[in-house]
Order: C-alpha cells, then structure tokens, then sequence
C-alpha cells in the first residue's frame, strides 16, 4: 500500500509535488505530497473568526520518503500558494491516518 501511494498518488510527474516539511525540534526535509488547494476559509465558528488560506495534503507515513509523526502544536509545511508564493503553513488537524499516508489540514 505504502508503495503503490509513494509511486502513484505522490508521483511528482503526475499529482504530486515537493514540499518542505519541518518537524518541530528536527530537520527540515523534502518530501513528495499530493496537495489540495482551497479558497479563503474562515478558520472556526467562534466569535471573531479569522479568514486563512487552506489546503488539505497527502503524505506518505514513512521514515525515508515522508513523515513518521506529526505534532500538531509545532510541525510546519512549506508550500506555494494558489499564486504560486511560497508560504511556511502550521497543521491545523489531522483529517485521517492510515499505515501507510496522513492526511492534514494546514493554514496561513
């Protein structure tokens, strides 16, 4: 499963593209994801919401091509907005794990 997700969703040449992540405490390193890319959302339903810059990535759940764990207080993703400027994004939740990919929530 772990590598029919590296070889086929993250294939840069077909969905996938490179994106730094940097684990709280670590090294930074370049990892292949499938991003999603959405509008302006509002970033909760409390009283003086805020509108950020959303998107939802895959990421493989491995020691070498991708992540092992995620710390939702310090863990950061760079990636290119929907212009196409870079932007350093803070995970906001984890939507789903499996054994073999993460898929996270970031904003900016």
């Amino acid at each position: 499963m772990k590598t029919d997700f590296l070889n086929i969703t993250l294939n840069i040449l077909q969905f996938g593209e490179a994106i730094t992540y940097i684990p709280a405490g670590g090294y930074k390193k370049t990892v292949n994801a499938l991003v999603i890319r959405d509008n302006i959302q509002t970033d909760g339903d409390d009283i003086g919401i805020a509108l950020t810059n959303q998107a939802e990535i895959y990421l493989l759940k491995d020691a070498d091509n991708g992540v092992v764990s995620i710390d939702l207080r310090d863990d950061q993703v760079v990636l290119n907005d929907m212009s196409g400027i870079e932007r350093k994004a803070r995970i906001t939740n984890i939507l789903d794990a499996d054994e073999a990919s993460w898929h996270i929530l970031v904003s900016w």
